[in-house]
């Protein structure tokens, strides 16, 4: 693995893609806000991109604190394939998170987010689909209690990608994120006395693609941020 820009890490590079894991706390792309964004340091490191549309080639958009996998094409025939292969729902994504309330056993959440209007801050799940809703489906896995702190770290397996779409399914489903007040959540890190930790934790861990012609290695892990990995180490 290479770092070329402190803000991000690479964890793959050819000439057709880019993997990149994107640390919490920054934006994905320009909003409201004047911060710095990961398309404004691919605008610095990966000038071409820009050629293929105003985001540089970005193929996944991460919320601002959530951090992990983000593809990235340096082409515009890799773009066009990989934003196909991601609407067919062959691109898949596994999150991890940190959760107050324990998942016994696999679950999958199959429903309908909606929002109100375009970039609400909050979507809300529907059981059946109305105008405007769109259909996600995600497999939420138990992976580790840490009973000392009551705290279950779960896997979120999606081939979807709909804005919101973990969090809010996860608060639906009573296992809302640790610190996500917006989806259900009732008690923060601070609580639990639990320190340099973003306001709520989702780590976007791993990355397949499908089979295709721009790259042999089609499985990609993000390594854990260090809060993450040390917390875990040690309980």
């Amino acid at each position: 693995m290479s770092e070329k820009n402190t803000s991000y890490q690479i964890i793959f590079e050819n000439e057709s893609i880019l993997v990149l894991n994107k640390p919490t706390a920054i934006h994905s792309t320009a909003g409201k806000n004047t911060d710095l964004t990961i398309t404004d340091f691919l605008k610095k490191d990966y000038p071409e991109n820009f050629k293929i549309n105003n985001e540089g080639g970005l193929l996944q958009r991460l919320d601002f604190e959530t951090s992990g996998c983000q593809l990235v094409a340096k082409n515009s025939i890799a773009f066009n394939f990989f934003k196909d292969q991601i609407k067919k729902h062959q691109v898949v994504k596994e999150y991890l998170l940190l959760s107050n309330q324990k998942l016994a056993k696999p679950v999958w959440a199959k429903n309908y987010l909606f929002s109100r209007y375009r970039g609400s801050k909050k979507v809300s799940i529907l059981e059946k689909g109305v105008a405007r809703s769109l259909y996600a489906e995600t497999l939420y896995s138990p992976e580790k209690a840490i009973i000392n702190k009551n705290i279950f770290l779960i896997r979120a397996t999606t081939s979807f990608g709909r804005r919101h779409q973990v969090r809010a399914q996860a608060g639906h489903l009573n296992i809302p994120l640790i610190g996500d007040t917006l989806y259900g959540s009732q008690v923060s890190f601070t609580d639990l006395q639990i320190n340099n930790f973003p306001s709520f934790l989702l780590h976007g861990y791993r990355l397949c693609l499908p089979k295709n012609q721009f790259s042999k290695k089609i499985d990609f892990t993000a390594p854990l941020p260090a809060y993450l990995a040390d917390f875990i180490k040690n309980h």
